[in-house]
């Protein structure tokens, strides 16, 4: 097996990189949650109708 080198920069920037897609997710989820706590309350039958918030059709319908 072959060790494999990685500029300095380059692996500070990947992550820099990993890092900001995991805090972006949790964001994701956090928001989702957040809907889904406000739909609950007004609309309850909407998150019977949605079902998963994340999925992509129901966050382009809220755009």
């Amino acid at each position: 097996m072959q060790t494999l080198e990685v500029p300095c920069s380059e692996l500070l920037l990947l992550r820099d990189c990993t890092q900001l897609d995991a805090q972006l997710k949790q964001e994701k989820v956090r928001l989702i949650n957040q809907i889904r706590d406000v739909l609950w309350s007004c609309y309850p039958q909407l998150i019977d109708l949605y079902g998963d918030l994340g999925h992509p059709w129901v966050l382009q319908l809220w755009k």
